[in-house]
C-alpha cells in the first residue's frame, strides 16, 4: 500500500498527517483509512475525512455501536460516498480494525452495503447489501491471548450478519476506539499511485447508540468530538454532544465538501 504525506491548512491547525494507504484498484475501489487531522486537538477536533467521536488515553480491547442505515439523497448528481463505522485504532497510529455500512451515489442512484476492513493490510471487503432503515449492531473485539481482532456486524432487519477474525499478535497498539462517519478514498488510476478523498453523500442524520469501549460509554473515557471540514474550513458533518447516558450521539450532514486529490 502507498502512503502519502501532506500538509493541511495552517489556519486549521492540523498536523502533517499520513493519508490513508490505498489498495490496488483490482482489490477495492474504496477504502476507509486513518484519521486525517490533528490528534492533539483536545475535546473538539476538525478533520478532513472523519466526523464523530474517538476515545484515547487507554488500552481498548472492544468497541460496540448501533445505528440505523441512513437514506442518502442523490438528487445532486455525481458521485458521493458516506461510510458509517466503528473500530479500534486509527486516531494516533496507522492501523484500523473496523466494520460498518456504506452509502454511495452513482449517476443519481443510491447503493448500500455492509463491510469490514483491516487497514492497511486489507481494504474494504464488501459482504452484503443493506437498505435504508435497517437496524445495525456492530462490534470489534481484540483477544490479547490469541492476538485476534473479531469484527462483527448484524443487520437485524434483514437477518444477515458478517464476522471476520484477523490474527496478528504483533499488531495491537489499541490506543483508541471510534464511532465515525467518513468520506472514504478512491483510487484515481489502475495502480493507485494517486487517490482522492470523495465528496460526502448527503446522509441527513445518523445516531449512534450503545456506543461503548471496553463495555463503558464514550463519556467514561477521554473523548474527542470530531467535525469533518473541507480545505476551506466549511463544516461537512457535525456530531452532537453526547447524550445524558454518555453512549449515544447524532451526526448531521452539512455539506458535500470538495474532492481532495493526492498523488
Amino acid at each position: 500500500m502507498k502512503s502519502v504525506v501532506f500538509s493541511v491548512l495552517a489556519t486549521l491547525s492540523l498536523a502533517i498527517a499520513t493519508a490513508p494507504g490505498i489498495a490496488s484498484a483490482a482489490q477495492a475501489a474504496t477504502t476507509n483509512g486513518r484519521y486525517i487531522g490533528n490528534t492533539g486537538c483536545g475535546a473538539a477536533c476538525r478533520s478532513l475525512n472523519w466526523s464523530g467521536y474517538s476515545v484515547t488515553r487507554h488500552h481498548y480491547t472492544s468497541v460496540t455501536g448501533n445505528w440505523v442505515v441512513p437514506a442518502i439523497d442523490c438528487s445532486a448528481g455525481g458521485r458521493q460516498f458516506s461510510s458509517t463505522w466503528i473500530g479500534l485504532n486509527g486516531w494516533n497510529n496507522g492501523t484500523v480494525e473496523q466494520t460498518g455500512t456504506d452509502g454511495k451515489c452513482v449517476d443519481g442512484k443510491a447503493y448500500y452495503r455492509a463491510w469490514w476492513e483491516v487497514f492497511p493490510d486489507f481494504p474494504e471487503i464488501i459482504k452484503f447489501h443493506v437498505s435504508p432503515g435497517d437496524q445495525v449492531a456492530a462490534s470489534v473485539v481484540y483477544d490479547p491471548s490469541a492476538g485476534t481482532y473479531t469484527m462483527k456486524l448484524v443487520d437485524s432487519t434483514k437477518g444477515r450478519s458478517l464476522k471476520y477474525v484477523y490474527t496478528n499478535s504483533a499488531y495491537a497498539p489499541n490506543t483508541s476506539a471510534e464511532w465515525i462517519i467518513e468520506r472514504p478514498a478512491l483510487c484515481t488510476d489502475p495502480t493507485c499511485s494517486g487517490f482522492k478523498i470523495t465528496r460526502l453523500a448527503k446522509y441527513g442524520t445518523t445516531t449512534f447508540t450503545n456506543a461503548t469501549a471496553n463495555g463503558e460509554p464514550i463519556s467514561r473515557w477521554a473523548s474527542h468530538a470530531v467535525t469533518m471540514v473541507d480545505y476551506r474550513l466549511k463544516d461537512m458533518s457535525v456530531p452532537s454532544a453526547l447524550s445524558s447516558s454518555g453512549d449515544s450521539f447524532t451526526a448531521t450532514w452539512e455539506s458535500y465538501g470538495k474532492i481532495s486529490k493526492f498523488s
